[in-house]
């Protein structure tokens, strides 16, 4: 794929309409700046002029990306920490946008995750349905510790 050599005001006017379309982290449009042929300097410029007028700020995006995975994907907080660090999202951004998720809806979540998994399976043996049950959830991204008090809530039904 060619890379386009575009001038300064271009490639900000760009890259300020592809953050307002969407939220994007700091890694994503160094990645599409980099894709446009600007060397590190004009990238870094560009990318402290975006923050300075907040197009883009990555605690926010770290926020929005948390409540949206949760929410749509049923995602469990372990998996959106992982994919948050693979964004190379700061740290302290990814505890703040994980503390302020709704653990009312996570455990809700959670139950709503385990329930579609059971309704797939035709399994008999309790205890191989528990260990398999147990294994997607954490695929999911939820905590063990999650997993375990749904469980016994559950069991005692």
């Amino acid at each position: 794929m060619k890379t386009q050599k575009f001038n300064t005001e271009e490639v900000l006017l760009k890259i300020k309409r592809y953050c307002a379309y969407q939220e994007r982290c700091t890694s994503e449009v160094k990645n599409k700046l980099k894709l446009w042929g600007l060397s590190d300097k004009e990238t870094l410029e560009i990318i402290n002029e975006l923050t300075e007028s907040q197009y883009i700020d990555n605690l926010r995006y770290a926020t929005l990306f948390a409540s949206g995975r949760m929410r749509l994907k049923g995602w469990g907080k372990q998996k959106i920490i992982y994919a948050l660090r693979a964004k190379q999202v700061d740290e302290k951004h990814i505890q703040e946008a994980i503390s302020k998720l709704d653990t009312t809806t996570y455990k809700v979540n959670l139950e709503k995750q385990a329930e579609k998994w059971m309704r797939t399976q035709t399994i008999t043996n309790s205890y191989e349905q528990k260990q398999k049950l147990v294994r997607y959830l954490l695929n999911k991204g939820y905590e063990y510790a999650d997993i375990q008090e749904f469980l016994k809530h559950h069991t005692k039904q």
